[in-house]
């Protein structure tokens, strides 16, 4: 079964997108089930609903029920395999349920 990532920022969905185009392309390279999905932060506590990550471009005092990954780490900041790894092992996890 796919993971659904939900990816969300705070300016409309351009950073977002970048950030989602970018994971794309990482799990069809590494061979990874996921349905990536780009919303605007006024629709993420519903798309939040179902899905089995959220990887966050904003600070947020939002705690979802879900793991959250560090989205800046795609885009520069420090952490990026720190991140892709914990990204795969929910992936993973998805795809053997």
């Amino acid at each position: 079964m796919a993971a659904t990532i939900i990816i969300a920022c705070g300016n409309g969905v351009a950073t977002s997108h970048v950030v989602g185009e970018f994971l794309r392309a990482w799990c069809k390279q590494e061979k990874l089930q996921a349905t990536i999905r780009e919303v605007e932060l006024s629709q993420l506590q519903e798309a939040l609903e179902g899905a089995d990550a959220y990887v966050s471009l904003v600070k947020s005092s939002m705690h979802p029920h879900i793991p959250v990954i560090n989205g800046l780490a795609f885009l520069g900041a420090p952490g990026k395999r720190v991140e892709l790894a914990r990204l795969r092992a929910i992936i993973t996890a998805c795809m053997h349920r």
